[in-house]
């Protein structure tokens, strides 16, 4: 996960310092045109993204009723394929709990996908998929910074001709089987 300087304007949505989360909108475009998902917390006192971390205890993988609400910061900052994230913090005196912090996370491409939400990596071994490309013995390196629009790309691009020309399988097309770009299903 590398930080995004372009993804600067998590500032600027902790600084608007809206209440509920919920009218803060999804789903706009990067300059890389990837999808951007944003993860909110208030915090009264201080903020560590520890607090997100440690809804993995709320979290088991592949089942289909994983509650977002208490799951998806965890899941989002382990989702396979984010690979920018850019942060904001704002200091909001008054509102519904008095002086609270506003933080704001921007992950890019976005992550908890409904129909995928319970599977937000491959489950197995580290690096089985990654053998020439592995730090430390358990982190694939060598992602693919490019995003398929639609779940069926390789299936489309062996059977359509010049289907890589249309743009919506940039992953597959240009980042092949050497680089890490898959969401679930995982090994296709």
């Amino acid at each position: 996960m590398n930080f995004a300087v372009e993804m600067k304007s998590s500032t600027s949505w902790g600084d608007k310092q809206l209440f509920p989360p919920q009218q803060i909108p999804e789903g706009a475009l990067d300059p890389q045109r990837e999808i951007v998902r944003r993860k909110i917390v208030l915090y009264h006192n201080f903020f560590r993204t520890k607090n997100w971390f440690v809804e993995y205890k709320n979290f088991t993988y592949a089942d289909p009723d994983v509650d977002l609400p208490v799951t998806g910061h965890y899941t989002q900052m382990v989702w396979a394929t984010s690979h920018k994230v850019g942060c904001g913090l704002a200091h909001c005196p008054g509102g519904p709990w008095g002086h609270f912090y506003n933080y704001v996370c921007h992950y890019c491409p976005g992550g908890n996908f409904d129909t995928i939400t319970q599977f937000p990596y491959k489950k197995g071994k580290p690096c089985d998929d990654c053998p020439n490309h592995c730090v430390s013995g358990t982190l694939c390196n060598n992602p693919c910074y490019k995003r398929d629009v639609y779940s069926n790309c390789a299936e489309l691009v062996h059977t359509v001709n010049g289907f890589c020309n249309q743009g919506m399988c940039n992953a597959t097309c240009d980042c092949g089987n050497e680089k890490i770009h898959k969401n679930y299903p995982w090994g296709q």
